[in-house]
């Protein structure tokens, strides 16, 4: 009977301790990181991608998303910066590491950056037409219309990409810009709200987009290139996403 009792208690003590370590194991688990792209390379002046960072799971599509609440550091900001949610930017050319960290975990991203140059060449087609839709500025409502807005018309959702350009750069004897000092071209005196604009503000002076804008002026307005880089196709990460309701 003793040793059956002894057995019992041995048998305990070890299931006790399997236990712990497995809830160890599960919570050292629970706080590892998934950061996607795991390793980053950025191209010119304005490039940027965003950080996509899970708690890690064997249910990917169940992980946990803390993009909006990890931290996020880079080791060289003259290289690349990191906004506070996780999107980062080049700023010159060379290699940096980008940590990030929730709670006590951490996992770092490689990035590379190349093509960074003094004076930026900017994509009308990749990168100013963008903005300008994604600010509205070639909606139905303003400058898209049929008759644009006071005087200055752009085609509706960039339907005619050469004719924006012309549009903006050279039509009313170009005074809608100022090659000689970019920041106070009428295009984006307008869109900042330093002129009264009947459209409202449409973006802060300094931000990305606005440098955008303004290094294509300074660069003389070029238009479309024949030779420009076209979408061949749009991928979405995470593939699968699963989401639980609470009551």
């Amino acid at each position: 009977m003793l040793n059956l009792e002894r057995l019992s208690i041995f048998t305990a003590v070890v299931a006790a301790i399997a236990s712990l370590l497995g809830a160890t194991g599960l919570r050292a688990a629970e706080l590892a990181l998934l950061v996607e792209p795991p390793k980053v390379e950025l191209k010119g002046n304005y490039d940027r991608v965003q950080l996509l960072v899970r708690r890690s799971s064997k249910s990917e599509d169940r992980a946990e998303d803390l993009t909006t609440v990890a931290n996020f550091i880079s080791s060289d900001t003259t290289v690349v910066t990191v906004s506070r949610h996780g999107q980062l930017r080049a700023t010159g050319n060379g290699k940096a590491t980008v940590t990030v960290i929730s709670g006590n975990a951490k996992q770092e991203v490689q990035v590379t950056v190349a093509n960074v140059a003094t004076t930026p060449s900017i994509d009308f087609m990749h990168e100013v037409l963008p903005i300008l839709s994604k600010r509205g500025c070639n909606g139905g409502a303003c400058h898209g219309g049929q008759y644009g807005k006071g005087g200055f018309k752009l085609s509706l959702f960039a339907s005619f990409p050469i004719d924006d350009a012309d549009e903006i750069g050279r039509s009313e004897r170009g005074r809608r810009v100022s090659l000689a000092s970019p920041a106070n071209s009428l295009l984006l005196r307008k869109a900042t709200r330093k002129l009264p604009h009947g459209g409202g503000q449409r973006m802060e002076a300094g931000s990305i987009d606005h440098q955008i804008l303004a290094s294509w002026i300074a660069d003389g307005c070029p238009g479309p290139r024949s030779d420009a880089a076209k979408v061949t196709g749009i991928e979405v990460r995470p593939r699968r996403r699963v989401g639980v309701h609470g009551f």
